[in-house]
């Protein structure tokens, strides 16, 4: 996933964070009564896109003619588009990588302390049922981790 500045100082920048060409910048949004002004920072690519994405959200209503529905197909996919650079920039989404990370973490201590466990059932309760029981809890938290771990090697190999 790639980073979204929060703020771009350049058209350039701008069009590149909204993933649109400088001519289209220029020539569809800039001028547009409302689109979000240049500030000291530099633009707020969260309301542009936001700007861009509720234009876009009237644009699908109003669409009429001939394929008709494949245009409202396609503005719908950039809304959603702008809704996922929103979510990016906001930090509502974190990086896949980063999550398989932390997940193969959690497991990691989650396979230790349930190894504990079972020693602590044997030795504690002598019941080869509750020891059962907590040999297949420690199973699957193993069969997740090497799970977790196929994920991430798929998600590395996609990149």
């Amino acid at each position: 996933m790639t980073v979204v500045k929060q703020f771009a100082k350049t058209t350039t920048e701008l069009a590149e964070a909204l993933e649109i060409t400088r001519q289209a910048l220029y020539k569809s949004w800039l001028e547009k009564e409302g689109f979000p002004m240049k500030t000291g920072r530099g633009w707020d690519v969260a309301a542009c896109s936001k700007f861009i994405q509720d234009y876009k959200e009237i644009q699908k209503e109003e669409v009429t003619g001939a394929n008709a529905d494949l245009k409202r197909r396609k503005l719908e996919l950039e809304c959603k588009m702008y809704q996922v650079k929103i979510d990016q920039i906001e930090d509502r989404l974190i990086p896949l990588e980063e999550y398989h990370a932390d997940l193969l973490e959690f497991c990691g201590v989650l396979a230790g302390a349930l190894e504990e466990f079972v020693q602590w059932v044997m030795v504690e309760t002598r019941d080869a049922a509750q020891v059962e029981k907590a040999k297949e809890l420690r199973d699957r938290v193993k069969r997740w981790t090497t799970e977790a771990v196929q994920r991430r090697g798929e998600c590395a190999s996609q990149q």
